[in-house]
C-alpha cells in the first residue's frame, strides 16, 4: 500500500513513518513547506496528518482534490481552519480525529451513555499531557466537554504540562452523593501511532464526507 504522510519529521510522525515501513508500506514523506504535486500523490491508498493544526485545511483540500482520503491528526486547529475544513465539498472521506486509541473512544461512547436528567451533576476534567504539546486543553477534552455542554451539564477542564510520555485523562463526575472517576492513561506514544494507522487503514471503506469529530463516528466499532 502506498501512504501520504505529513509531518513526518515530528514526533508522531517519526513514530508513524517507522511503522509504516517496518509493516512494508510505500510512504511518500512531505513536511511544512514542501510542493505539493497532485499527480505525485495519486494513487495513494490514503494519507495521515501529523503536521501542525494551521496546516490542515491545505493538506485536506489537496487531498480531497486529488482523490486521497485523509485522516487529520494534527492537533490544536483553530476554529476556523476547523470551519473551512467543514465547507470543503468532500469527493473522499476526511476524518479529524483529535486521539486514535481506543481508550478515548470507548470513554467517548460511555460517556454519550449518561442521561441528561443529572442536573446536579458537576463534571470536571484534567489531563497531562507532555510540556512539548501545543495545544491546550487538549481535542480530547474538549470532545469530552462537549457531551456535557450538549446535556446541559457543567464541565470544567484543567490542564498539567509535565516532562513525562505519560498522557492521561481523569474525568470526575461529582453527583450529591458519589463522585464517579475515569481514568485513560496512555503509557507511550506509539499506541497513537499504531492507532492512526489501523483507522486511516479503515477511510477507504467510508462515504466521502467531511468527519469533524472522528470519536463520534462509529466506522473503527465495526472492525
Amino acid at each position: 500500500m502506498k501512504v501520504l504522510l505529513f509531518g513526518f519529521n515530528g514526533t508522531m510522525g517519526k513514530l508513524t513513518l517507522e511503522k509504516l515501513l517496518n509493516e512494508g508500506y510505500e510512504v511518500i514523506k512531505k513536511e511544512k513547506g514542501n510542493t505539493i504535486v497532485p499527480e505525485e500523490i495519486k494513487g495513494c491508498d490514503y494519507a495521515i496528518d501529523f503536521s501542525i493544526g494551521e496546516e490542515s485545511y491545505k493538506h485536506a483540500s489537496v487531498c480531497n482534490n486529488s482523490g486521497v482520503p485523509i485522516l487529520i491528526c494534527a492537533t490544536g486547529q483553530s476554529q476556523k481552519v476547523l470551519s473551512k475544513i467543514s465547507k470543503i465539498k468532500a469527493n473522499v472521506p476526511i476524518v479529524v480525529c483529535s486521539n486514535t486509541t481506543m481508550g478515548a473512544k470507548t470513554i467517548y461512547n460511555w460517556l454519550n451513555t449518561l442521561n441528561n436528567n443529572k442536573k446536579n451533576m458537576v463534571v470536571h476534567i484534567h489531563e497531562s499531557h507532555n510540556i512539548h504539546k501545543k495545544d491546550s486543553p487538549s481535542g480530547t477534552s474538549l470532545a469530552y466537554k462537549q457531551i456535557f455542554e450538549d446535556k446541559n451539564i457543567s464541565c470544567e477542564i484543567s490542564s498539567e504540562r509535565t516532562n513525562t510520555r505519560l498522557t492521561s485523562h481523569t474525568i470526575s463526575l461529582f453527583l450529591e452523593n458519589e463522585i464517579i472517576k475515569i481514568t485513560h492513561i496512555t503509557l507511550n506514544k506509539e499506541v497513537f501511532a499504531e492507532g492512526a494507522i489501523k483507522l486511516a487503514s479503515l477511510l477507504k471503506n467510508m462515504p466521502p464526507k467531511v468527519y469533524l469529530n472522528y470519536l463520534s463516528e462509529n466506522f473503527y466499532e465495526e472492525t
